[in-house]
């Protein structure tokens, strides 16, 4: 059974709710920030701005332990490392984010997404 049909069972079928449904299970469309937060933000979750971005990173685990940058691939959330979190936490101090335009980080204006962008934005957030 399709993600679509599941939903429509649930849901009297009306077209704008069940797209509404299905953004919300897939997670895609313009849904509203301060909802995504409350569904998707961590007790951790801090935000910070870069050039203009709002970006959301975690940092935890050890504080006074050697530091680890994890950052996401492709279509993915800071989520993405939930259990390394938990598995390297007590020796590390693991930081987190959402690269911009993924999870809860704001887009880029441009829209320009290739890897030697991503690399170039993350590099102007250490100063």
């Amino acid at each position: 059974m399709s993600a679509v049909q599941a939903l429509s069972r649930r849901t009297p079928l009306n077209p704008v709710s069940l797209l509404r449904r299905v953004q919300v299970e897939l997670g895609i469309g313009n849904l509203p920030t301060a909802w995504l937060e409350r569904r998707y933000g961590k007790p951790e979750s801090r935000f910070i701005d870069v050039d203009g971005i709002r970006i959301h990173y975690t940092d935890e685990g050890n504080q006074a332990g050697p530091v680890l940058v994890l950052l996401h691939g492709v279509l993915a959330s800071l989520h993405t490392w939930d259990g390394w979190v938990k598995a390297l936490g007590a020796h590390y101090r693991i930081i987190r984010l959402d690269i911009p335009g993924f999870g809860l980080s704001s887009r880029l204006p441009s829209d320009q997404y290739q890897p030697d962008r991503a690399v170039e934005f993350i590099d102007r957030g250490r100063y």
